[in-house]
């Protein structure tokens, strides 16, 4: 796959891998793998991050790696395919495309999703505390607050990026920042999943405007799901 991209001979990437299963079998201590290997980069200058994730948990990670990296400096996003991506209908080549572009065109910092839907051909971008799970039989993916970024122009996506920062321009109080930290770190550790101590999940008292708290009803479905699968 040659991409024509227009940043196409100026991104570098430094590939790395220490999981390599069927995302059906993610769990809370391959979460810790992936948290580990972040944090042994933490240091290293990037200007964004791209994890490779299958289709049937992306939701649920990308919902517990928005709390997880809640004060990250750099974008970081998760990309699926819907099939292998050498087959001429897969939408994993693009997804991956447009969450470089997103990258380097300077997108703000926050955990995203870029998936290009089956049904409409339309091109998504979610946040990943937002995006709901794909429904059975269904190959696409929905947000509350999704942004069609098909045109990937310069200007429309100055547009995209300013519908963003219109749309989640709020900050949490620091009261409510502190309840919503404690209530999510304890049912995180007692799923499993490492405490902050690695400092990716900062103190709720950041000033990190891009900073996301999960909606309660995607925590909810998220430690259930994590649950089932211990």
């Amino acid at each position: 796959y040659k991409s024509d991209s227009p940043f196409a001979a100026d991104v570098k990437f430094f590939p790395t891998e220490n999981l390599y299963i069927l995302s059906e079998n993610m769990t809370a201590e391959k979460w810790n793998n992936i948290t580990d290997l972040l944090a042994s980069h933490k240091d290293e200058k990037y200007d964004g991050i791209i994890i490779a994730h299958g289709t049937d948990t992306l939701a649920y990670s990308a919902a517990m790696f928005s709390i997880i990296l809640n004060s990250t400096d750099v974008p970081v996003f998760f990309v699926s395919s819907n099939k292998r991506p050498d087959l001429p209908e897969a939408n994993g080549n693009d997804n991956f495309r447009y969450a470089v572009e997103c990258i380097c065109r300077g997108i703000r910092p926050n955990v995203y999703v870029t998936y290009r839907n089956i049904t409409d051909g339309r091109m998504y971008l979610h946040l990943g505390s937002r995006i709901k799970q794909c429904s059975d039989y269904s190959e696409d993916f929905f947000s509350f607050g999704a942004v069609d970024i098909t045109d990937n122009s310069d200007e429309a996506f100055k547009k995209y990026f300013a519908e963003l920062d219109r749309m989640y321009p709020k900050k949490l109080s620091e009261k409510k920042r502190e309840e919503l930290f404690i209530e999510i770190k304890e049912k995180a550790v007692s799923i499993g999943i490492k405490s902050c101590a690695n400092n990716l999940c900062v103190s709720p008292k950041s000033n990190n405007k891009t900073a996301t708290i999960c909606p309660t009803y995607l925590v909810t479905t998220l430690f259930s799901k994590c649950l089932h699968h211990r």
